[in-house]
Protein backbone atom coordinates (compact mmCIF):
# COMPACT_ATOMS: atom_id res chain seq x y z
CA UNK A 1 0.00 0.00 0.00
CA UNK A 2 1.51 3.50 -1.08
CA UNK A 3 2.21 5.43 1.84
CA UNK A 4 1.73 9.49 2.48
CA UNK A 5 4.65 11.94 3.70
CA UNK A 6 3.95 13.37 6.74
CA UNK A 7 4.73 16.79 7.44
CA UNK A 8 7.80 16.67 9.34
CA UNK A 9 7.88 12.63 9.72
CA UNK A 10 8.47 9.31 7.59
CA UNK A 11 6.41 8.08 5.01
CA UNK A 12 3.32 6.36 6.73
CA UNK A 13 0.91 4.05 5.07
CA UNK A 14 -2.57 5.01 4.25
CA UNK A 15 -4.27 2.96 7.13
CA UNK A 16 -2.59 5.23 9.47
CA UNK A 17 -4.22 8.20 8.30
CA UNK A 18 -7.80 10.10 9.66
CA UNK A 19 -10.26 8.70 7.99
CA UNK A 20 -11.94 12.08 7.39
CA UNK A 21 -14.36 10.99 4.92
CA UNK A 22 -15.30 8.49 7.13
CA UNK A 23 -15.92 10.65 9.93
CA UNK A 24 -18.08 13.01 7.37
CA UNK A 25 -19.76 9.89 6.53
CA UNK A 26 -20.94 8.64 10.28
CA UNK A 27 -21.64 12.30 11.22
CA UNK A 28 -24.12 12.29 8.02
CA UNK A 29 -25.89 8.92 9.19
CA UNK A 30 -26.25 9.32 12.73
CA UNK A 31 -23.37 7.67 14.00
CA UNK A 32 -22.26 9.61 17.52
CA UNK A 33 -18.76 8.77 18.95
CA UNK A 34 -18.55 9.27 22.45
CA UNK A 35 -14.44 8.63 23.45
CA UNK A 36 -13.59 7.76 26.77
CA UNK A 37 -9.82 7.48 28.09
CA UNK A 38 -8.75 4.31 25.97
CA UNK A 39 -12.27 2.79 25.53
CA UNK A 40 -13.85 4.44 22.53
CA UNK A 41 -17.32 3.72 23.02
CA UNK A 42 -19.49 4.41 19.41
CA UNK A 43 -23.52 4.41 19.38
CA UNK A 44 -26.48 4.36 17.08
CA UNK A 45 -28.49 7.19 17.10
CA UNK A 46 -31.18 7.95 14.41
CA UNK A 47 -31.34 10.45 11.14
CA UNK A 48 -31.96 13.56 13.83
CA UNK A 49 -29.12 12.73 16.35
CA UNK A 50 -31.37 11.53 19.07
CA UNK A 51 -32.09 7.84 20.16
CA UNK A 52 -33.90 5.88 18.17
CA UNK A 53 -36.16 4.68 21.03
CA UNK A 54 -36.25 8.51 22.69
CA UNK A 55 -40.16 7.92 23.44
CA UNK A 56 -39.71 5.53 26.08
CA UNK A 57 -36.55 8.07 27.88
CA UNK A 58 -38.47 11.01 27.41
CA UNK A 59 -41.60 9.34 29.15
CA UNK A 60 -40.00 7.50 31.66
CA UNK A 61 -37.96 10.73 32.27
CA UNK A 62 -41.03 13.19 32.53
CA UNK A 63 -42.64 10.76 34.83
CA UNK A 64 -39.84 10.22 36.79
CA UNK A 65 -39.44 14.19 37.24
CA UNK A 66 -42.76 14.37 38.03
CA UNK A 67 -43.02 11.76 41.08
CA UNK A 68 -39.19 13.21 42.22
CA UNK A 69 -40.66 17.03 42.04
CA UNK A 70 -44.11 15.96 43.98
CA UNK A 71 -41.35 14.19 47.09
CA UNK A 72 -39.37 16.80 47.29
CA UNK A 73 -41.57 19.64 47.43
CA UNK A 74 -43.27 17.09 50.39
CA UNK A 75 -40.04 16.89 52.20
CA UNK A 76 -39.67 20.44 52.11
CA UNK A 77 -43.27 21.20 53.30
CA UNK A 78 -43.25 18.69 55.94
CA UNK A 79 -39.55 19.78 57.11
CA UNK A 80 -40.49 23.69 57.53
CA UNK A 81 -43.58 22.79 59.05
CA UNK A 82 -42.29 20.53 61.51
CA UNK A 83 -39.32 23.25 62.99
CA UNK A 84 -42.27 26.08 62.76
CA UNK A 85 -44.92 24.04 64.97
CA UNK A 86 -41.75 24.01 67.49
CA UNK A 87 -41.43 27.83 67.60
CA UNK A 88 -40.33 29.40 69.70
CA UNK A 89 -39.71 26.52 71.46
CA UNK A 90 -38.42 26.43 75.37
CA UNK A 91 -36.89 29.45 76.46
CA UNK A 92 -33.75 27.81 77.36
CA UNK A 93 -33.19 27.37 73.98
CA UNK A 94 -32.28 30.77 73.44
CA UNK A 95 -32.71 33.13 70.31
CA UNK A 96 -29.38 31.79 68.75
CA UNK A 97 -30.61 28.45 69.32
CA UNK A 98 -34.07 28.93 67.04
CA UNK A 99 -31.87 29.93 64.35
CA UNK A 100 -29.50 26.92 64.48
CA UNK A 101 -32.36 24.64 64.58
CA UNK A 102 -34.28 26.75 61.51
CA UNK A 103 -31.36 26.67 59.38
CA UNK A 104 -30.56 22.96 60.41
CA UNK A 105 -33.91 21.53 59.59
CA UNK A 106 -33.70 23.59 56.03
CA UNK A 107 -30.42 21.79 55.62
CA UNK A 108 -31.67 18.72 56.92
CA UNK A 109 -34.33 18.93 53.71
CA UNK A 110 -32.04 19.92 50.83
CA UNK A 111 -29.76 16.91 51.96
CA UNK A 112 -33.03 14.40 51.83
CA UNK A 113 -33.36 15.90 48.49
CA UNK A 114 -29.98 15.33 46.93
CA UNK A 115 -30.27 12.02 48.11
CA UNK A 116 -33.26 11.49 46.43
CA UNK A 117 -32.54 12.32 43.37
CA UNK A 118 -29.44 10.38 43.47
CA UNK A 119 -31.13 7.01 44.74
CA UNK A 120 -33.27 7.93 41.40
CA UNK A 121 -30.34 8.02 39.47
CA UNK A 122 -28.88 5.02 40.73
CA UNK A 123 -32.43 2.81 39.75
CA UNK A 124 -32.59 4.71 36.36
CA UNK A 125 -29.01 3.69 35.28
CA UNK A 126 -28.37 0.26 37.42
CA UNK A 127 -31.82 -1.37 37.30
CA UNK A 128 -33.96 0.66 33.99
CA UNK A 129 -31.02 1.18 32.06
CA UNK A 130 -32.65 4.56 30.66
CA UNK A 131 -29.84 6.51 31.12
CA UNK A 132 -26.83 7.00 33.27
CA UNK A 133 -24.13 9.66 34.70
CA UNK A 134 -20.33 9.31 33.08
CA UNK A 135 -16.97 10.94 33.60
CA UNK A 136 -13.36 10.04 33.29
CA UNK A 137 -14.03 7.19 35.77
CA UNK A 138 -16.37 4.32 36.84
CA UNK A 139 -19.22 5.74 38.38
CA UNK A 140 -20.09 4.70 42.04
CA UNK A 141 -23.09 5.66 44.23
CA UNK A 142 -20.89 8.14 46.50
CA UNK A 143 -20.54 9.56 42.43
CA UNK A 144 -23.96 9.93 42.07
CA UNK A 145 -24.67 11.93 45.20
CA UNK A 146 -22.02 14.40 44.40
CA UNK A 147 -23.28 14.57 40.81
CA UNK A 148 -27.33 15.35 42.64
CA UNK A 149 -25.26 17.31 44.94
CA UNK A 150 -23.85 19.93 42.21
CA UNK A 151 -26.63 19.70 40.08
CA UNK A 152 -29.13 20.31 42.81
CA UNK A 153 -27.03 23.80 44.24
CA UNK A 154 -26.81 24.74 39.92
CA UNK A 155 -23.55 24.98 40.18
CA UNK A 156 -22.26 22.17 37.58
CA UNK A 157 -18.54 21.55 37.22
CA UNK A 158 -18.69 19.88 34.43
CA UNK A 159 -16.98 16.62 35.83
CA UNK A 160 -19.60 14.41 35.86
CA UNK A 161 -22.51 14.74 33.00
CA UNK A 162 -25.57 12.49 32.16
CA UNK A 163 -26.54 10.61 29.43
CA UNK A 164 -30.14 9.44 28.00
CA UNK A 165 -33.22 9.62 30.18
CA UNK A 166 -30.93 11.12 32.91
CA UNK A 167 -30.48 14.65 31.04
CA UNK A 168 -33.78 15.68 31.45
CA UNK A 169 -33.79 14.39 35.18
CA UNK A 170 -30.89 16.69 35.48
CA UNK A 171 -32.89 19.58 34.19
CA UNK A 172 -35.35 19.81 36.39
CA UNK A 173 -33.33 18.91 39.69
CA UNK A 174 -31.31 21.70 38.95
CA UNK A 175 -34.71 23.93 38.79
CA UNK A 176 -36.82 22.37 41.85
CA UNK A 177 -33.51 22.85 43.88
CA UNK A 178 -33.12 26.29 42.81
CA UNK A 179 -36.93 27.40 43.94
CA UNK A 180 -36.34 24.67 47.59
CA UNK A 181 -33.14 26.91 48.35
CA UNK A 182 -35.44 30.13 47.29
CA UNK A 183 -38.28 28.37 49.61
CA UNK A 184 -35.77 27.81 52.78
CA UNK A 185 -33.83 31.31 52.39
CA UNK A 186 -37.92 33.24 52.44
CA UNK A 187 -38.69 30.80 55.28
CA UNK A 188 -35.70 31.79 57.23
CA UNK A 189 -35.67 35.42 56.41
CA UNK A 190 -39.30 35.16 57.77
CA UNK A 191 -38.21 34.03 61.12
CA UNK A 192 -35.56 36.19 61.60
CA UNK A 193 -37.26 39.21 60.98
CA UNK A 194 -39.62 38.31 64.13
CA UNK A 195 -36.81 36.75 66.46
CA UNK A 196 -34.01 39.39 65.67
CA UNK A 197 -36.07 42.42 67.26
CA UNK A 198 -35.86 40.40 70.63
CA UNK A 199 -32.36 40.80 70.77
CA UNK A 200 -32.27 44.80 71.80
CA UNK A 201 -35.43 44.24 73.94
CA UNK A 202 -33.79 41.78 75.94
CA UNK A 203 -30.97 44.11 76.57
CA UNK A 204 -33.30 47.02 77.42
CA UNK A 205 -35.24 45.08 80.18
CA UNK A 206 -36.36 41.49 81.00
CA UNK A 207 -40.20 40.85 81.16
CA UNK A 208 -42.19 41.52 84.00
CA UNK A 209 -43.39 38.53 84.79
CA UNK A 210 -40.25 36.59 84.84
CA UNK A 211 -41.09 34.95 81.35
CA UNK A 212 -39.22 35.35 77.87
CA UNK A 213 -40.39 37.31 76.13
CA UNK A 214 -41.92 36.09 72.57
CA UNK A 215 -42.70 37.67 69.29
CA UNK A 216 -45.61 38.04 67.44
CA UNK A 217 -46.98 34.70 65.24
CA UNK A 218 -45.49 34.19 62.34
CA UNK A 219 -48.21 32.05 60.63
CA UNK A 220 -51.01 30.39 61.91
CA UNK A 221 -49.28 27.25 63.10
CA UNK A 222 -47.16 29.69 65.43
CA UNK A 223 -48.24 29.68 68.73
CA UNK A 224 -49.07 32.68 70.89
Amino acid sequence: MPGVQGGNGPLQPASAMPATSEVTRNQRVGINLVTAPANPVAYAVGATGRPSDRGPFMIIGMFSSVVLVLVCILVHYEALRIVSSQLPGPSWIGLRGRMLAVVAACFLAHTIEVWIFAVAYYFLSDHFALGSIAGERQIDFPDLVYFSAVTYSTIGFGDLYPIGGARLLAGVEAVIGLLLIGWSASFTYLVMERFWPLHAIRRKRPAADGKEAVPPRLWHRLPD
